[in-house]
């Protein structure tokens, strides 16, 4: 315990800037890292020989020294740029004042400063990626042409995280202007395009292998395997439980580390596989204490790959850390999963970041999202949750309080969140003509229809498109729940008039029709006969677990998100300058006297 004391008790005390600044920079917070330190403290694997436990050397091989870096001994970001994926002005209201023990650099900053814009207007479609891509080129989906995560190219079914942006992005920007830029873990700028080209950064990672759960009840020894798409073993690792309940990790053939974490049976995996480093974790699961959850291999994904080397040499490997198939198990092992992902970017931030250098950073956390889409609405899991906020909370504050005064901060969300009250398969409500020979896609309450080129000459013939994108139009419009007079759809686009242009989806590979459902509802695109709807109001009825999805009604307040910036020269910046999604980074690059985009140039901002 020692070891441990010795690194959670790190302090900083920075120094006058050398680029950039003029004033010096105040004292640094303490820094907790007892989970940071975990990772660097060699556990073999329980029973493992000496000859299969993979040796680590971060005292040599990790470039980053021994403890964090000073930002004041190299040279602090001239800006931050940082996305808090589903944060908006209701979660900070109904949260914040929950909280144990805010930190004052955290949370608790951007609910109460007052260059917040509490009505920033979100470009629809409001799902992440296009969201984000809308913020980092200044431009709407119609130009872009990012309108899901998952969305139809014309040829296949993509990403819309890795889809070309067709168009520049702010990070490029930078970069064509010489400074360097360095991100981690923000969606549209991952260095697969040309134009999105970043000096150094960190996606969210790749995940190998299925995860499972075992059963240990039975069988008090169980080998699990992490395979390739080619049913190639990548790894193993024995779980085994001894009589009084407990388990103990160890590995057969993989070099490998399993630490116990701070709660019962609970472990960290790092295991060496032919591909590099992997990470994942051990959790129990369910009520009679035999069942155990083994996540898939989480693996670093960085660009330039020197940048992967670094985080492997000094311990810092991702972690899978989310896994919406543990939700029947309640909230505590999807957390679990959480928190452990939340622990690769504490040290990546707290550590990686500083020593890289960057003119500009721009950060990305999912945690906020990714915990009101599994339980928004659900009380059973709320002190969970704010258990999780609240290390979201400290990791935000200690980073934020790190930064030198003079580093301009800029935080906003992407879009707001409901709770679901309704479920509803689409593909019994719209009819199955319409379906045949067209791509249909759903995501949370947002429904997109693209039609074939391939669509056969006689279907083509009986169904005009005008034909099939009227009659739809009528059906949904006029789709609403039991005997109430409350409609579903709220928004509803079509080429045939015109509406997808003034929605911004207008594009030579979008959708040819799309629909918004009001915050109430969600949408499955699934072929078999789950339950058309689900009611809460209906006693006895089968009822959806309380959760979350996207907001698209921008006159909702809960929909409305944030934005918020601090910084000395941002004094000069208003609120009021920033109407949507669009306006942030022609606004901010103006207030320091930085490039835009090409294409947002032409616009004008006070």
């Amino acid at each position: 315990m020692a070891a441990f004391k010795a690194l959670a008790d790190i302090s900083f005390k920075s120094r006058p800037a050398r680029r950039f600044y003029t004033r010096p920079a105040g004292a640094l917070s303490q820094i907790s890292l007892l989970t940071f330190a975990a990772s660097y403290l060699h556990v073999s694997c329980v029973s493992s020989p000496a000859k299969d436990v993979m040796q680590r050397s971060e005292t040599t091989a990790c470039p980053l020294g021994g403890k964090l870096p000073e930002w004041s001994k190299r040279k602090p970001p001239k800006l931050v740029f940082m996305s808090l994926d589903g944060l908006n002005q209701d979660f900070l209201s109904e949260y914040v004042p929950m909280l144990e023990s805010p930190h004052p650099f955290g949370l608790k900053r951007i609910l109460s400063n007052q260059n917040s814009n509490r009505a920033l207007v979100v470009q629809e479609p409001t799902i992440t990626s296009s969201s984000h891509t809308s913020t980092i080129t200044c431009s709407k989906p119609e130009r872009h042409g990012i309108f899901a995560n998952t969305q139809w190219n014309g040829l296949k079914t993509v990403s819309g995280f890795a889809q070309p942006t067709g168009t520049e992005t702010f990070a490029s920007s930078l970069a064509s202007a010489g400074y360097k830029v360095v991100t981690a873990g923000y969606p549209t700028l991952d260095n697969t395009e040309t134009g999105r080209k970043v000096s150094e950064g960190f996606a969210y990672g790749n995940n190998a292998g299925k995860a499972a759960i075992h059963d240990l009840s039975k069988n008090s020894e169980v080998v699990h395997e992490w395979k390739n798409k080619n049913n190639e073993t990548i790894a193993k690792i024995k779980l085994n439980a001894d009589a009084s309940g407990g388990l103990s990790v160890s590995c057969p053939e993989s070099a490998c580390s399993a630490l116990p974490r701070r709660t019962g049976n609970s472990f960290d995996l790092r295991i060496e596989t032919k591909n590099g480093a992997s990470a994942g974790y051990v959790i129990p699961v369910g009520a009679k204490g035999t069942e155990f959850y083994v996540s898939s291999l989480g693996s670093n994904n960085a660009f330039p790959a020197a940048t992967e080397k670094i985080l492997d040499a000094c311990g810092i490997v991702f972690s899978p850390g989310k896994d919406t198939g543990l939700e029947k198990y309640g909230a505590q092992p999807v957390i679990a999963g959480l928190e452990h992902r939340l622990d690769f970017f504490n040290a990546a931030w707290t550590k990686y970041l500083p020593d890289t250098e960057a003119d500009i950073l721009f950060l990305y956390l999912e945690d906020i999202d990714s915990l009101r889409h599994q339980f928004s609405g659900d009380e059973t899991a709320k002190l969970s949750m704010l258990r999780h906020i609240e290390k979201v909370d400290g990791i935000l504050g200690r980073f934020i309080q790190s930064l030198p005064a003079e580093t301009h901060v800029v935080i906003m969300g992407d879009h707001g969140m409901s709770t679901v009250k309704y479920e509803i398969n689409i593909r019994k409500v719209i009819p199955a003509w319409i379906l045949e020979n067209r791509q249909i896609f759903t995501s949370g309450g947002s429904l997109f229809i693209y039609d074939n080129k391939t669509a056969s000459a006689a279907l083509q013939k009986n169904t005009p498109r005008s034909d099939w994108m009227s009659e739809l139009e009528k059906i949904l419009a006029g789709f609403r729940i039991g005997n109430t007079s409350k409609p579903v759809f709220e928004k509803i686009y079509s080429e045939s008039n015109g509406e997808l242009r003034k929605a911004g989806l207008m594009h030579p590979e979008g959708p040819k029709f799309a629909a918004f459902a009001n915050e109430d509802f969600a949408l499955q695109d699934s072929l078999g006969g789950e339950l058309l709807l689900a009611d809460t109001t209906s006693p006895g009825g089968k009822l959806p677990r309380p959760r979350g999805q996207h907001g698209h009604n921008n006159l909702n307040g809960k929909m409305r998100t944030v934005v918020s910036f601090w910084g000395p020269q941002f004094q000069s910046l208003r609120a009021s300058d920033i109407k949507s999604n669009t306006d942030v980074v022609p606004a901010i690059a103006r207030a320091l006297n930085l490039p835009v985009p090409v294409q947002c140039r032409d616009r004008t901002h006070r």
